[in-house]
């Protein structure tokens, strides 16, 4: 079992890098072997991940063509609904920017531009976050109107971004549901989609201090994902996918090092270190 586990483990580290894999002794495995391996990266959902790091062995290394098909059909599969997901994620990112919306897209397909070989990251639905509320608008001043600026109606009945989001959604015939914890989902082009109230659900005190520390101006950033989208930055995202496990010490860590050390490692390696895909 210990082979296995090191075998799986080579082969993640080499799909994620993009590097050769190392400690090539552990390879040729037994045929039962390398199905232990491909059971054990579709339940921890790295299957594509493990694929990219199987092309990187030498022919001679790799499973026989029977076992490689299976390989190949679930890099494939996960190639096209990583398509499809994006397809859905430019269309949708199209129609709340056409309205002045501007969507921050959590975990995701937004993480998976950081590796080597984004469609091989499993995603399984789009995650949006709407932060601002709707903008003040100044009133015309005429007569004896006042110069005070008067809120926009959508301030004055409290709602936000996000209510407006999910108005456009219906609009297009699209129902929505309301979750107990304040979030709202719903289909788009047969891809499952999520709205949060929060960036992040934290536990741990020390991590919910930290996030105070967060600026929102310098932590979400532009990605070419889609036009008008944004994603967290490295050090949001790594809080943020950590805020999903039991436990935020590695997170607050990570992060902490990211702020206080002056810079911001953009990359899947920093985050998959101690994060699976989401």
């Amino acid at each position: 079992m210990e082979r296995v586990r090191d075998a799986f483990l080579v082969l993640l580290r080499a799909g994620l890098w993009g590097k050769f894999p190392e400690n090539r002794g552990l390879f040729p495995l037994e045929e039962e072997e390398w199905e232990r391996v491909f059971a054990m990266s579709r339940r921890q959902s790295v299957s594509g991940m493990v694929f990219d790091g199987i092309c990187l062995l030498p022919e001679t290394l790799q499973p026989s063509p029977a076992a490689f098909a299976k390989w190949i059909v679930i890099a494939d599969a996960i190639e096209e609904f990583s398509g499809r997901m994006n397809a859905a994620l430019k269309d949708l990112t199209g129609v709340f920017v056409s309205e002045g919306l501007r969507p921050v897209l959590q975990k995701g397909q937004g993480v998976a531009a950081l590796y080597p070989e984004p469609s091989h990251r499993v995603c399984g639905d789009i995650d949006f976050y709407f932060p601002e509320r709707q903008p003040h608008r100044q009133a015309p001043r005429t007569g004896k109107e006042s110069p005070l600026p008067v809120a926009d109606p959508a301030e004055v009945t409290g709602e936000t971004m996000d209510d407006k989001a999910v108005e456009l959604v219906r609009r297009h015939g699209v129902t929505v549901t309301r979750m107990p914890d304040g979030s709202q989902t719903y289909e788009w082009h047969g891809i499952d989609v999520e709205h949060h109230p929060a960036i992040i659900d934290l536990r741990s005190p020390a991590a919910i201090r930290l996030s105070g520390e967060l600026d929102e101006t310098r932590e979400f950033v532009p990605t070419d994902i889609a036009d008008g989208l944004r994603v967290p930055s490295p050090a949001l995202n790594a809080l943020m996918l950590q805020s999903l496990r039991p436990g935020t010490n590695a997170a607050t860590c990570s992060i902490s090092q990211s702020r206080h050390g002056g810079r911001t490692r953009g990359s899947a390696r920093h985050i998959h270190q101690s994060f699976p895909p989401r």
